[in-house]
């Protein structure tokens, strides 16, 4: 069972009996990884929006401002629009740095690649059960699991036991990169194996 110590989310992982449920089990999984890699990458989108939008308004307004100045107003009000463009501009350029440094974007794009990786494995599973019943319907002979149907249930419980998202640790070392560093190695596992 993996706890995402954050949120205090747990996705749990039963030991399925039949291939019936078993199938179940990895469709239900592999939805909740969705789920899981969708939630991250909106909440950094939402974090990015959250920096980069007030940086473009900011630097909007310190411009019409700027333009403003250098029309015929009077010295005092000269310097006092003079002095507050440099007030945005340092507060701009301190949200695009703060934009360009954490990488919301970035790391949202991880997630959102992460969550498209897993909708494949579930489609590609949701396929081999519809073989699977079409063979059993046709045949009357018990369903077999497909080595990718094995080795992606393998990769599944590995992924369970990851530990996601802990606010604990080197902050040089952030959970989330080790996070998305052990999925990607997992999804790429998986396109092997298929």
């Amino acid at each position: 069972m993996a706890t995402d110590t954050k949120s205090h989310e747990t996705i749990d992982m039963p030991v399925p009996t039949n291939p019936e449920s078993e199938y179940a089990w990895l469709v239900k999984t592999l939805q909740q990884y969705i789920d899981k890699n969708m939630k991250e990458a909106n909440k950094y989108s939402k974090l990015d929006r959250l920096v980069s939008i007030p940086s473009i308004i900011i630097t909007c307004v310190s411009g019409i401002a700027a333009v403003i100045a250098t029309h015929d107003v009077s010295d005092q009000a000269q310097n006092m629009i003079g002095i507050s463009v440099g007030i945005m501009a340092s507060i701009s350029t301190m949200l695009q740095s703060m934009s360009k440094g954490y990488n919301f974007s970035a790391k949202a794009d991880k997630f959102r690649k992460l969550s498209e990786e897993f909708t494949t494995y579930q489609n590609t599973l949701v396929g081999e059960m519809r073989s699977a019943n079409e063979t059993q319907t046709n045949t009357g002979k018990p369903i077999e699991y497909s080595n990718y149907i094995k080795k992606l249930k393998k990769h599944i419980e590995i992924l369970g036991s990851i530990n996601t998202f802990s606010d604990t640790g080197n902050r040089d070392e952030t959970p989330q990169k080790k996070y998305i560093s052990e999925q990607l190695a997992v999804a790429n596992m998986l396109s092997v194996t298929r």
